[in-house]
């Protein structure tokens, strides 16, 4: 008998697999709801460069970051860190509003 009880039960997997699926659903919801946000703030910041004429040089330049970091936000591959999200709330003179709703 190489296989335990508790192994071989079938309740045991249901659970776990109930639980996998349900980590699996938390990971896309919490992807999705970066995803967003990161599209949020890349169409914000194309938006303001091509109204001021600035390259992402120049918007880097602005807000004291660098160029690379611009880039990444603007592609949607990096969603800002509190601390550049403040600074684009500043020095843009934009309004960040953020609400959580239950469900």
């Amino acid at each position: 008998m190489g296989k335990s009880a508790a192994a071989a039960s079938p309740i045991g997997s249901e659970h776990r697999a109930s639980a996998a699926k349900r980590a699996r659903g938390r990971a896309y919801r919490q992807a999705r709801v970066r995803t967003e946000f990161a599209e949020a703030v890349a169409q914000f910041l194309i938006r303001y460069r091509k109204r001021h004429n600035l390259t992402q040089r120049g918007l880097a330049k602005l807000l004291g970051m660098q160029e690379s970091v611009i880039r990444r936000l603007e592609n949607g591959d990096q969603t800002p860190n509190p601390a550049a999200l403040e600074r684009i709330v500043e020095f843009l003179n934009a309004h960040f509003n953020f609400v959580l709703e239950e469900r």
